[in-house]
């Protein structure tokens, strides 16, 4: 079994620390390895070590990684996280490009709009993630945060509301 194997099996199993140590031995033991980049970034992101997850995503995409559309996702994710959502734009449109349809997507690219203070675009992006899928309950949340911000609080309350209707209440 391969350390990317190991890795994944981990990952898998529930156990991401241990995982972790694997991942990271597996793109040592093979440093051009895309997909052990990958999976040892988007580890880190889980674990909230977003600004470890970068370079890994970075490299990833750079090697030829064949979940590219995640990558590009999750790195711009791990760089609006870590207070640079201008950095993490290009990246959230590369990964809709390919995958339009993916709300979790819109909901990145509605999170960093509004890091970036585009409060109607935000909007547009948290309501196409809800349009494509309206049980994410994040996506009702952050929609519920920008529009009570803009003094809609009407419309926020509804939106908590279904927030906490499928399970991201407070």
């Amino acid at each position: 079994m391969t350390a990317l194997e190991e890795g994944l099996g981990l990952r898998g199993a529930g156990k991401p620390l241990e995982a972790l140590a694997a991942l990271r031995r597996a793109t040592r033991e093979e440093p051009e390895n895309a997909e052990a980049w990958y999976w040892f970034g988007a580890t880190q992101d889980e674990l909230g070590m977003e600004s470890t997850a970068v370079p890994c995503y970075r490299e990833a995409l750079r090697l030829g990684c064949a979940e590219s559309a995640d990558a590009h996702a999750f790195l711009a994710s791990s760089l609006q996280k870590t207070w640079n959502a201008a950095g993490g734009y290009g990246h959230i449109q590369r990964a809709l490009a390919e995958k339009p349809g993916d709300p979790l997507y819109h909901f990145i690219l509605g999170n960093i709009l509004a890091d970036l203070r585009r409060w109607t675009e935000a909007e547009m992006a948290y309501r196409e993630a809800l349009r494509i899928d309206p049980e994410r309950g994040i996506a009702w949340h952050r929609l519920g945060q920008l529009l009570g911000a803009a003094g809609r609080q009407a419309e926020a309350w509804e939106a908590y509301q279904m927030a906490y209707r499928y399970g991201d209440g407070f």
